[in-house]
């Protein structure tokens, strides 16, 4: 990862921008680099630099898109297959192995509590980006409201499935019951946890 060029790419997107919004002197001249040499990118940032000087480096910015289409030439999706990110596998295992020491300590005023796990979000969203920590934060949010539901829905399971007598049509009843609640009890509190937590 050569600084320099992450420094080009992210001054060539933070001038497209600005042309986009319809502000020419809102661009960066060259000169302005050097104030931004010391510019830290996050990690998730050099990947997403990183991607864009790889599918713009065969980009033809002086070729319309229908000449490149009647020439037949080759573009960037004709030449990159499949271009993603390589594992930090030094912060995967020191990240998950903190993760589960503090995932499998019960305490259930931390289970009650908002996310708690604040801090394996915002890792997330430094190290991989706001995607990857949204989907993770909404998971654990979501499993943590799914755990009563499993565990309430496989003691009713349970229940009936070592009764002697045939019980079909009262399983099938309660089931309609819990899915009433699931409805109009677990679904709304989930609504309302997700908001809190995020």
């Amino acid at each position: 990862k050569n600084p320099d060029l992450l420094l080009h790419e992210f001054k060539r997107e933070l001038d497209e921008l600005s042309i986009k919004r319809g502000d020419a002197l809102g661009r960066l001249a060259e000169e302005s680099l050097d104030t931004l040499k010391e510019m830290c990118f996050s990690p998730a940032l050099e990947l997403q630099l990183t991607h864009n000087i790889i599918q713009n480096a065969f980009k033809d910015y002086d070729k319309e898109e229908w000449v490149i289409d009647v020439n037949k030439e080759l573009t960037v999706t004709d030449v990159i297959v499949e271009c993603f990110p390589l594992h930090d596998r030094a912060f995967n295992k020191q990240f998950f192995d903190e993760y589960r020491k503090r995932t499998f300590e019960f305490n259930l005023r931390k289970v009650a509590a908002g996310n708690s796990d604040r801090w394996a979000v915002e890792e997330l969203r430094l190290h991989f980006g706001e995607r990857v920590a949204f989907l993770f934060a909404f998971m654990h949010i979501y499993t943590k409201h799914l755990l009563p539901l499993t565990l309430s829905c496989l003691f009713y399971y349970l229940c009936y499935r070592f009764t002697s007598a045939p019980t079909w049509k009262q399983y099938m009843e309660g089931l309609a019951v819990i899915g009433v609640c699931v409805v109009c009890f677990w679904g709304p509190s989930f609504l309302v946890c997700w908001p809190r937590d995020t």
